[in-house]
């Protein structure tokens, strides 16, 4: 049962959210779309996906601590977890509330949407970076191949983060007409 908490996890924030975010970004890790509505129903067919794997994610490690009658919430990982899900359900909702708005979406929604969704991303892979030092990983897995994925996990955060920052300061760049 546990080993199916890191499985969904990693699948929700590496693969989906991820390239869910990067559809709105000049590195489109491996879906191409070409206009902005394909990209849009995309990242919401993506982030809806990330939502439900991460759900069933956590579902898995909070019956597995009740399985085995173990502690919630006792390390870092754990409330960097909490945070990130709750960020989820609030990105959600504010994102669900963009698509009700459009066409006309007012700037600053987007702005925020952006940001909460950046916000939401970094708790998610801090998270998955802090199970780099749980007992589970520590006990089971190769030293070198975990300094290989922390070091992905890392250099995959920058490639979005800064991706998302550029794209930000291109939208807030007033035209020169």
């Amino acid at each position: 049962l546990f080993s199916w908490h890191p499985a969904l996890m990693a699948l929700a924030f590496i693969l989906c959210m991820t390239q869910g975010i990067s559809l709105f970004s000049s590195t489109k890790f491996t879906i191409k779309a070409t206009t902005y509505p394909e990209r849009v129903n995309i990242h919401k067919l993506l982030q809806i996906l990330a939502n439900l794997l991460a759900l069933l994610g956590v579902s898995a490690i909070v019956a597995n601590k009740y399985r085995n009658n173990a502690n919630h919430l006792v390390s870092y990982h754990a409330w960097f977890g909490l945070t990130a899900m709750i960020l989820i359900l609030i990105q959600t909702f504010g994102g669900l509330r963009l698509l009700n708005e459009m066409p006309i979406i007012p700037y600053n929604s987007k702005i925020f949407h952006i940001a909460l969704g950046l916000c939401t991303y970094l708790a998610g892979m801090t998270t998955i970076y802090l199970a780099f030092y749980s007992n589970w990983v520590v006990h089971i897995i190769n030293l070198k191949i975990v300094i290989i994925f922390k070091s992905a996990t890392i250099v995959l955060v920058v490639l979005v983060v800064s991706n998302v920052i550029q794209r930000m300061k291109k939208k807030s760049k007033p035209s020169q007409n």
